[in-house]
């Protein structure tokens, strides 16, 4: 799975296309004002902006026929739209992945990583956003399901503040 950092071009393109947001509207209905409001609000200039949005058709992320984004380009959005948790909950994920998997461990830390969860020690991270789904896809996709956990927590002591 391709890794977008946080800030850029195209996730900021991408997060235009959650249905019914203001953004959206305006791709839909005037493309030219969406291009000239996105270029105030993000750091990029309004042609990076253009060819970043072909790019993402290109990259299979928007779909270019209904302008939406496909599965794929949801799944690499996701992150970054992620609602927390309820309650104050929390979700764990604890692995333990053999020496020969060297690659898909360091893969799955750098995931870990740029969905900001926080290391909690060596093979236990923590993220109060909710990631369930998109962090099983993950797993399945590096075939780590027999060495990775999920779990959703409430800390008890001492309470958060």
């Amino acid at each position: 799975m391709r890794q977008y950092k946080q800030q850029s071009a195209l996730v900021f393109i991408l997060k235009s296309f959650i249905p019914y947001s203001n953004e959206s509207l305006m791709l839909a209905y005037h493309p030219h004002r969406f291009f000239n409001q996105l270029e105030k609000i993000s750091r990029y200039k309004r042609q990076t902006l253009e060819r970043t949005y072909n790019r993402g058709i290109q990259r299979g992320l928007i779909s270019k026929q209904d302008k939406r984004l496909t599965t794929k380009g949801l799944r690499a959005v996701q992150p970054y739209i992620a609602a927390n948790l309820e309650r104050g909950a929390r979700l764990m994920v604890a692995f333990d992945i053999p020496e020969d998997s060297t690659n898909s461990r360091r893969r799955f830390r750098e995931i870990l990583k740029a969905w900001q969860f926080k290391q909690e020690q060596k093979s236990v991270w923590s993220t109060e956003r909710d990631l369930r789904e998109v962090l099983v896809e993950v797993i399945k996709e590096l075939e780590l399901e027999k060495y990775v956990e999920i779990h959703e927590y409430f800390r008890l002591f001492p309470r958060s503040k």
